[in-house]
């Protein structure tokens, strides 16, 4: 199982859920989609290694506005190299 670290690009490549909580800036805020590509901002390591992961991933625009910030499943997600 791939393990993510705060401060990596990510891409999302799956999505087990079409809408899950989110939060952004009013006006640009949408819900994640397949290929967009963010970073990592919090990666939970449960203690127990049978407990998945939680990947938190925000996407900011050019103009430094929150798009999208949500947590994911460690396999929605791919490194960006």
């Amino acid at each position: 199982m791939t393990r993510f670290a705060e401060g990596q690009t990510v891409r999302v490549k799956a999505l087990k859920k079409l809408s899950r909580k989110i939060s952004g800036t009013q006006g640009v805020l949408r819900q994640p989609a397949v290929g967009d590509e963010a970073e990592v901002v919090d990666a939970t390591r449960p203690i127990d290694p049978a407990v998945p992961q939680v990947v938190t991933a925000a996407m900011i625009d050019e103009q430094g506005r929150l798009i999208w910030q949500a947590d994911f499943e460690p396999d929605e997600l791919e490194r960006v190299a």
